[in-house]
């Protein structure tokens, strides 16, 4: 994947220990002096990848490199963009952009797996290609659902409801569990109804790829986005919510949208009764203050 031409670019980089996986957040402004609006956005890497994601944030921060394995500020720092296993390179329908601000407080997550038996030197770049004037702004609806409790030998679903804004169109998705994940589905249904079109899916975590709609995908007026988390436990421990691809799940679902209301949103299913989960399955769960992993 060739990156360069008019785009502004960042590249982060690390060193890795054999047999480890990090969850690193590396902080820093864009190096552009004016309001950009991204037409292209490329992400370039090699193999380690579970995630990379690009969040924004109108707070100030150190430039720097700090372990956030423990989770992000939510909604301080905002989902832009993500892409998982493979690298991402997309251009936008025509006519529609990503307003990324002069100097931008950017943040990128690298969870990043080292598989083999030496240290590495990893690498990710990023490219934002502006347009040549102003698009319909893109925003992304963040669905999470934290009520993972799954015993070994279990088998569990967990059902999530984000509706978009009146008048939205879906421009992309892409639904994100770990290796406990044996099916994912999301669907476009009127509220309150038991089923719905379904407009993505995947049977493991390598077939959860990024998917861009063309033509866009409408959402008419009444309905919403549901999405469904199949998994079985064939570990001999429980899984609860969180970062380690090796002991925890998660069930995400980024649904890229326009008109936007607002650059990035949050729909985030909590426990609703930790104490009892806790008390009933013995999974150490997470705060509602910790973020995406």
């Amino acid at each position: 994947m060739a990156i360069g031409g008019d785009a502004v670019t960042q590249t982060l980089r690390w060193r890795q220990d054999p047999g480890t996986e990090v969850v690193q957040c590396h902080t820093f402004k864009l190096s552009n002096d004016a309001r950009i609006d991204v037409r292209r956005i490329q992400f370039a890497f090699g193999t380690g990848s579970h995630h990379v994601h690009v969040y924004q944030s109108d707070e100030s921060e150190p430039d720097g490199v700090t372990d956030c394995a423990g989770g992000l500020a939510w909604p301080r720092w905002r989902l832009l963009v993500g892409s998982q296993i493979e690298p991402l390179d997309w251009t936008l329908p025509d006519g529609f952009t990503f307003p990324v601000g002069p100097r931008q407080q950017l943040l990128i997550q690298v969870h990043w797996l080292n598989l083999t038996p030496a240290a590495i030197d990893e690498s990710v770049q990023v490219a934002f290609y502006p347009a040549r004037q102003p698009g319909t702004p893109v925003g992304v609806m963040f669905g999470v659902n934290k009520q993972i409790a799954i015993l070994p030998g279990q088998a569990v679903t967990l059902h999530q409801e984000c509706p978009l804004p009146v008048g939205a169109s879906v421009v992309a998705m892409m639904g994100h569990f770990h290796a406990l994940g044996r099916r994912f589905k999301a669907d476009v249904r009127p509220l309150g109804d038991a089923g719905g079109q379904v407009v993505y899916a995947g049977t493991d975590e390598a077939t959860l790829q990024f998917k861009s709609f063309v033509p866009l995908l409408p959402i008419p007026e009444g309905n919403q986005i549901t999405f469904d988390c199949e998994y079985f436990n064939f570990r001999d421990v429980a899984a609860a919510w969180g970062p380690d691809t090796q002991r925890d799940e998660h069930c995400n679902l980024v649904t890229y949208y326009a008109p936007a209301v607002e650059a990035a949103s949050f729909c985030i299913q909590e426990f609703p009764s930790t104490s009892a989960l806790d008390s009933a399955s013995g999974v150490a769960t997470q705060s509602s203050t910790e973020a995406s992993r």
